[in-house]
Formats: C-alpha cells, structure tokens, sequence
C-alpha cells in the first residue's frame, strides 16, 4: 500500500482515487511537501518570492537614487568593511582548508599502496592538488568612493529588478498554466469536495 492506494483499500470512489493521485503530477509539485490528505485548492497562486524582491529592488533603487554623495560615502564605507571583515574570514578558512589538505598530502605520500592500487594514490594525490590549488586567498575588496558606489548599485539594481520581474512573470505564467491544467482535470473528472 502507498500513500495514493490506501484511500482505495478504504473503499474510496474512482474520483478520490484520480485527485489523489494528481498530486504526484508535476503540475501540483508546489504542494509535494504538503500531506496528501491536504486539500488541492481551487486556484493556485504564484509564490510571492520573486515579487516581493522584485518590490524591495524597486525600493532600493528608488532610495539609493535619493542618496546624497556623502550618504553614498558612508553606504561605500559601510560595504567595503564588511566586504573586508568576509574576505579576512574566508581566507582564514581557506588557509586552515589547505593545511588540513596538505596534511593528508603528507599521509598520501607516505603511503606504500599494493601493486594494484597505485592509480589510488595518484587520484588521491590529485583530488589534494585540485582542492589545494582552488582554495588560494581571496583578493581584497576595492573600497569605492560614493560616486562609484551609486552608480554600481543603479547597475546592479536595475539588473536585479529585471531580474526579478522575468521570474515573477515566470511564475504567474506557470500558475495560470496549473489552473488551466486544473480546470482540464476538473472538466474530465469532478473533484470532490473533500479534496478541494
């Protein structure tokens, strides 16, 4: 018995059968963390991620365009601290990483495998090399005067709120797809009241 046939053992009706099973269809993944039992809705609405971000980039450029060259200062100072405090954790991390991977460099080499597993070693020896050479310090951040700062983050706005309406669209497009999908079903095959 799985989680769609146990309402048939039950002694559900075909219709039953047909919308619980419709929740394993792709156009009702949005509810695939959700129980069976839940109801499937008679509409389903677009996740609101990407309009609320589209809403809060608006914002942002909307306040960034306000802001005085000094308020742009402080914003470029502000960043470029937090861009340094990241970078001096990142490659604190990264020369903690590649001591550990040169210590097991050190064990690998050591290493007498047999005959057979020599090609072993030599993978596991350039597995090291690879993490090792791609594990190099980060680069200082450049600290930006406010001008420079303003107009990097219009570009940057600007190219998320594009962003971020292509996605929105996307989605209220694939939620007008699902309901028309849906209504298909419902024309096909009643859906009871119990799973609406």
């Amino acid at each position: 018995m799985t989680g769609y046939t146990e309402i048939v053992e039950k002694g559900c009706t075909f219709e039953d059968f047909v919308w619980r099973c419709a929740k394993a269809m792709s156009p009702l993944m949005c509810l695939r963390d959700e129980p069976l039992s839940t109801p499937i809705p008679k509409y389903i609405t677009p996740p609101l991620y990407y309009r609320d971000a589209l809403d809060h980039a608006e914002r942002e450029l909307e306040r960034v365009r306000n802001m005085t060259v000094a308020q742009a200062e402080k914003e470029a100072e502000k960043e470029y601290a937090a861009a340094l405090a990241m970078v001096s954790e990142c490659n604190s991390d990264r020369a903690r990483l590649v001591a550990t991977y040169n210590r097991m460099v050190d064990k690998v080499n050591a290493w007498k495998p047999p005959e057979h597993w020599a090609k072993l070693k030599t993978f596991m020896l350039e597995q090291l090399s690879y993490e090792t050479r791609h594990s190099g310090p980060v680069e200082a951040p450049v600290k930006q005067s406010g001008i420079d700062w303003l107009s990097c983050a219009v570009v940057r706005l600007k190219r998320n709120i594009a962003s971020h309406a292509e996605d929105w669209k996307a989605e209220q497009d694939r939620a007008a797809l699902i309901n028309l999908m849906l209504s298909e079903l419902r024309d096909s095959v009643p859906q009871p009241k119990e799973t609406r």
